[in-house]
């Protein structure tokens, strides 16, 4: 099978479609072509010979969709598969493959596949002990992004696990100067902490998430949490507080209830105007590998 992958510049996005174009190639002998968009809809123009070359056109995003669409105008014998949630045109994908928090904007369709959360790769890789991540996100729509208690929270992690070699990662909706911030907090807890800017290519995110023992990260992000989940340590997610109910909550509280992911619970005490704080760890490390099971539905689906 011949198969065209159209990309964005989003992470988000292009982690995701790796992660199940890679299940594929484990199943299915497959060449992978690549089209690289701009970031105006259609302002680049794709050749039709690579589109007629391939059976199927794949991506996430929404600048990708419209090049899925017109991928089937040069050659209507093409399979398009749109991942995540495509806001127009639904009907004239061949499939969609979205996350189940999307399933009211998509339950009038039924060439649909859902999925928990967001796609990533599983890996086998064993994890270093003396190692733990810290992965902070950023402002965004679901919960408020409190900088005071978050460094609390920071220093509690680090003082239950001294002994560990920590790396604090910050994200491009990191505040500025937030890793500097903590760093000022933290300098006379731990020595044994590097702080990691997310322009600094010399420690890679997705290298730390496989070698961490314990991995602490904001619930901010979807595809961040399942990342973590599907390498080998405890997953662990700080206490962010709700800005409105969420599509996100019930994932979470699911994970939570199921113990399947850790959390750090926080009640606040007024008459000391502070926060108790326990750590709650992660009991449930029995995960199906939902990339995999997608890839084989998608295959099935087209034969």
């Amino acid at each position: 099978m011949n198969i065209l992958w159209i990309k964005d510049n989003k992470k988000g996005h292009l982690k995701q479609v790796k992660a199940l174009l890679d299940e594929i190639k484990k199943i299915l002998n497959v060449n992978i072509s690549e089209f690289e968009i701009e970031k105006k809809i259609l302002k680049k123009k794709i050749s039709p010979s690579l589109v007629k070359s391939n059976d199927l056109v794949i991506g996430a995003g929404h600048s990708v969709y419209p090049y899925l669409l017109k991928s089937k105008k040069i050659n209507p014998d093409i399979k398009s598969v749109a991942i995540l949630s495509p806001s127009y045109f639904k009907k004239k994908f061949d499939l969609i493959c979205a996350p189940f928090h999307d399933m009211h904007k998509l339950n009038k369709h039924k060439h649909v596949l859902y999925f928990d959360g967001s796609l990533a790769s599983r890996s086998n890789k064993e994890c270093d002990d003396e190692i733990g991540m810290i992965a902070i996100g950023g402002k965004n729509n679901y919960f408020k992004f409190d900088k005071k208690n978050l460094i609390k929270q920071i220093q509690y992690i680090i003082t239950l696990y001294p002994s560990k070699n920590w790396y604090i990662f910050n994200s491009r909706r990191t505040p500025n100067n937030f890793l500097e911030e903590i760093q000022k907090e933290l300098e006379f807890i731990s020595k044994k902490i590097t702080y990691v800017d997310h322009h600094d290519n010399s420690y890679r995110f997705d290298q730390y998430i496989e070698k961490s023992s314990i991995k602490v990260i904001t619930p901010d992000s979807m595809s961040m949490i399942y990342e973590s989940l599907s390498a080998h340590g405890e997953t662990v997610l700080f206490s962010l507080f709700p800005k409105k109910e969420s599509k996100f909550l019930p994932i979470i509280n699911n994970l939570k209830e199921m113990s399947s992911i850790g959390y750090i619970d926080q009640l606040y005490i007024d008459d000391m105007n502070t926060y108790k704080t326990n750590l709650i760890k992660q009991k449930n490390f029995d995960k199906q590998d939902q990339t995999n099971e997608l890839a084989k539905k998608i295959i099935n689906y087209f034969q």
